[in-house]
């Protein structure tokens, strides 16, 4: 009997170690199994948590889509699903799209001034939510890059994001104003000015024509006793001549608006329309290739 429990004495350790291993085991099995299913939980999470994210921001998505439609013009772009992907400080928008119907990346294909279109239409959305408590919107030179017609665009957008927004915009760009004339759209422009020692003014000056801008600062540099002569005369000229190219871009312009024909071709035709006289052709006689029978209009 004594040498049973000595021999029983001896195993107690290993029997109470199998004991721990049986018991950590189970512990270990149970671990493992809450393990998967707080993984699948999780994921099921991130699942339904981007769901919601993308249910909410379908509208803003449709928005920005139906404003990109409209600053695209004539692009070969067209606007995929937009998305929100990644989780914690890794967050990102996806945007796809289809260039002449072929899938990319936005920032793959699209040049600069798309680029800035497609921000612009993805801002304006959200910035303008009914959540918002911000009834006024500023945006600061929003035409960079943009080509002439994507001008068009924007200034239909700006219209229509102003009837329920106060829409401020600063530009240094007059393609902008030009295209609120072309369009005849309710807008009132302004010209800030910064003079000696920052002072600021703000003028209405005749809906901002820089064709008249022009011909004031050549006024200006006309009448001034401390102008020497040699600087005085080209820099005049130069104004005047300006001045003269402004007022038959807006002409060319505004005609072939309301004539219909695409912006693409008008700023074609301006741009082959090389130097003064072809541009006075093209705005009098609608040919810049008619510059030998400029006397006659001229002279009426």
């Amino acid at each position: 009997r004594q040498a049973l429990e000595r021999r029983q004495a001896a195993w107690q350790p290993v029997a109470d170690q199998i004991r721990v291993w049986i018991d950590t085991e189970q512990a270990s099995r149970h671990a493992a199994q809450m393990f998967a299913a707080l993984k699948a939980a999780v994921a099921w999470l991130q699942q339904v948590g981007g769901k919601i994210r993308n249910d909410k921001l379908a509208p803003v998505a449709a928005e920005a889509t139906e404003i990109w439609n409209t600053l695209r013009q004539e692009s070969n772009v067209d606007l995929g699903a937009i998305q929100l992907a990644g989780t914690g400080t890794s967050r990102r928008v996806d945007l796809k799209v289809n260039v002449d119907g072929v899938p990319g990346a936005a920032l793959g294909v699209m040049s600069q001034g798309e680029l800035h279109s497609l921000a612009l239409a993805l801002f304006l959305p959200r910035a303008t939510m009914a959540a918002s408590p911000f009834r006024f919107l500023v945006i600061d030179d929003p035409v960079q890059s943009m080509d002439p017609t994507k001008v068009y665009g924007l200034a239909k957008v700006l219209d229509q994001v102003a009837k329920h927004r106060q829409v401020i915009v600063f530009t240094h760009d007059d393609r902008l104003p030009a295209a609120v004339r072309h369009l005849q759209l309710d807008a009132r422009i302004r010209i800030v000015s910064r003079l000696a020692q920052s002072q600021v003014t703000v003028t209405g000056d005749a809906h901002g024509d820089p064709a008249r801008r022009y011909l004031d600062d050549a006024a200006a540099i006309a009448y001034d006793e401390h102008m020497d002569d040699s600087v005085r005369g080209p820099v005049v000229c130069n104004l005047i001549r300006d001045a003269l190219e402004y007022t038959c871009h807006e002409r060319i312009r505004t005609r072939d608006f309301r004539a219909g024909r695409p912006i693409a071709e008008t700023e074609a035709a301006i741009s082959e329309a090389q130097g003064l006289r072809p541009t006075l052709a093209l705005a009098l006689l609608s040919d810049h290739r008619c510059a030998g029978e400029l006397k006659a209009p001229l002279e009426r």
